[in-house]
């Protein structure tokens, strides 16, 4: 495909992207930061106590969303406590005065992690490993803001957690992992068990493979695929690329900025080069550049791009992805 369709495709994509209306919580709320503690350490169970720091101009409520299977115990904006009201996943959050400026409202729940999507498994929680992509509300977000991150999981000692950014304090014997995103994205995922790491490295970028099973080639296929869209779209703009695997029920992966996650399945199958590609375009088409509520702009710029990263090796790759 010649550059200048690139540059319109892409064009065409930020234009539709700036065109949709954002689902945030309101014009007058802006979510700056997360930090988000979360400890699945024991019993198949989540607590999790998160800060969201935010910007706010007379506002009157915020809404955010947190898996239903996850329940409330404290809600406080600075050190009062507050009153809410649920309707299964969304939690609207009335102050008791117009609040203004930069404020922090602190979070804690607990329950499973447990949460299907359209038959897929965005969300598990078991004694093999665990897993959550953003969009199973697994901490209370306020949706279509984008925000940095500090991510501090806790998990069963000898495990590791990956998740989005580069990761800055680890204790594996204690099961303490701490991610730190500085780029404002619109979500955020994790995953944990027992791993071991294949690595490669793109420019000065690493590129790893967090696997359960024996993928001899899974880095080295990352590191190309990044190599590609770099070429393609523009530079990878994040710390680290990485590639989980999964169980529990996930088919097919998730990738979002800086991190894909793939089901054991897809990871032993002839597919394998196919999904890997569409997943790690989503550094580009959903985190680099997000359409806001329109999902199928980024799923569908992410399957085109996976279809030219398959032409690139072999167009008979591509016809068969079609």
């Amino acid at each position: 495909m010649s550059s200048g369709r690139i540059q319109i495709a892409a064009l065409l994509f930020i234009l539709l992207s700036v065109a949709v209306p954002s689902s945030s919580a309101g014009a007058n709320i802006d979510a700056a930061r997360y930090i988000i503690d979360l400890d699945i350490s024991q019993n198949n169970t989540a607590v999790g106590r998160v800060e969201i720091i935010f910007n706010a101009t007379d506002a009157k409520e915020l809404t955010f969303l947190l898996d239903n299977n996850l329940s409330v115990q404290t809600l406080r904006l600075g050190r009062e406590n507050l009153i809410f009201q649920r309707f299964e996943d969304t939690v609207n959050v009335e102050f008791k005065r117009p609040v203004h400026g930069t404020n922090n409202l602190v979070v804690e729940y607990t329950g499973f992690l447990d949460e299907s999507v359209d038959s897929h498994s965005w969300a598990n929680l078991d004694s093999d490993g665990s897993f959550a992509v953003y969009e199973a509300n697994w901490y209370p977000n306020i949706p279509g803001d984008r925000a940095t991150a500090e991510i501090h999981i806790k998990t069963q000692p000898g495990w590791t957690s990956i998740s989005n950014g580069v990761l800055i304090e680890s204790s594996p014997e204690n099961g303490m992992f701490s991610w730190f995103v500085d780029t404002p994205e619109i979500g955020f995922s994790f995953a944990s068990g027992r791993y071991w790491e294949q690595q490669d490295y793109e420019k000065h970028i690493p590129v790893s493979c967090y696997l359960q099973s024996v993928q001899p080639d899974c880095a080295e296929t990352l590191r190309k695929s990044v190599s590609f869209f770099s070429r393609r779209f523009g530079d990878y703009s994040y710390p680290k690329m990485a590639l989980v695997e999964v169980g529990g029920g996930l088919k097919g992966g998730h990738g979002d900025n800086s991190l894909v996650i793939m089901s054991s399945d897809i990871l032993s199958s002839p597919k394998f080069t196919e999904f890997l590609a569409h997943e790690a375009a989503h550094s580009w088409f959903g985190g680099m550049i997000t359409a806001n509520d329109s999902k199928w702009l980024t799923e569908g710029f992410a399957t085109y791009a996976g279809v030219m990263y398959l032409e690139n090796l072999d167009s008979s790759l591509a016809r068969d992805a079609l």
